[in-house]
């Protein structure tokens, strides 16, 4: 493989690229911790609440008998 870097042009080009995707690359790892951390924390509901219906349905009330 030959190199394209063969003036100080060149070499500040490749530079400034590798400055860029640094940069990318650092505001993506950022992200990535936000959401992991975000993630992370959710926390499950409770299932002990007891949800209650007025049965107007009557197919509600056969399913409930079953």
């Amino acid at each position: 493989m030959q190199s394209s870097i063969k003036t100080k042009k060149d070499l500040k080009k490749y530079f400034s690229k590798y400055k860029y995707f640094e940069k990318i690359k650092f505001k993506l790892e950022k992200e990535k911790n936000k959401l992991e951390d975000k993630y992370t924390t959710l926390r499950a509901t409770n299932f002990d609440e007891k949800i209650f219906s007025n049965f107007n349905n009557s197919k509600e009330k056969q399913i409930y008998k079953y």
